[in-house]
């Protein structure tokens, strides 16, 4: 039945492609076939695991069918290519041109800095993440949540809350973006005032909205009372 699979793609706009045209645009050195899971389109084209695939040039199926969370665990590989969602901690992509690498460098947080900043984002948010690292492949956003290499069933936790059922929030790897401005003023302000409420608020609020984006929030709306304390310290420091 894979011949007459049809999705969206981050090229496709409104069409909905299949594999076999997929395959065809793809670049000869490419031996994968990627996707994205997510709710809805929107959502997943805003996903900042996008971020390393759009400055690659590189095609990402959008699997936002409800079915495709039980299908995607079956995918293994069509005609030779590989299935691999993108949200894998350990995929390899090409590596980018010289002096765009070197312009990213250039405009890092200072390592002591960003390690300091790390230090909140773990001491911030415990057990609820299995690990707070620097993000290698993100351009446009500040952090984003990766599987952990070993983790079992990954997508069971997904399928309980679109049945209905309780589940438990998968903890998974936050990669933090040491080039976005966001992550430069959070790691300045965690020197200027450690003990700091903003930057606490900010590092919940990041990784709830990573959840959200990842669709795996159990209670959105729990962020709200959130969102007004920190609108209301913006507020206070203008």
């Amino acid at each position: 039945l894979l011949p007459f699979f049809r999705c969206h793609s981050s090229n496709s706009e409104d069409e909905l492609i299949s594999l076999d045209a997929y395959m065809q645009r793809m670049p000869e050195s490419q031996s994968d076939i990627y996707y994205v899971l997510g709710d809805d389109k929107r959502t997943v084209a805003n996903s900042p695991h996008l971020d390393p695939f759009k400055a690659r040039n590189l095609e990402v199926l959008y699997w936002v069918d409800p079915l495709d969370v039980f299908v995607a665990p079956m995918m293994a590989d069509y005609k030779g290519k590989q299935f691999r969602n993108i949200d894998d901690a350990g995929l390899e992509l090409p590596e980018l041109e010289q002096d765009e690498a070197a312009n990213e460098q250039e405009t890092a947080v200072p390592d002591a800095d960003f390690n300091r900043l790390v230090g909140r984002f773990v001491t911030t948010l415990g057990d609820k993440v299995v690990e707070v690292r620097q993000s290698k492949v993100l351009k446009n956003s500040p952090v984003r949540l990766v599987s952990p290499e070993d983790a079992p069933n990954r997508e069971m936790q997904r399928i309980y809350r679109m049945l209905g059922q309780e589940y438990e929030v998968p903890k998974k790897i936050l990669e933090v973006n040491r080039q976005h401005p966001l992550i430069a003023n959070l790691a300045r302000l965690a020197m200027e005032q450690p003990d700091g409420e903003l930057v606490k608020l900010s590092i919940e609020q990041l990784y709830d909205s990573a959840l959200v984006q990842e669709g795996l929030h159990p209670n959105p709306t729990a962020m709200l009372p959130r969102i007004e304390q920190l609108m209301m310290l913006a507020a206070a420091a203008e």
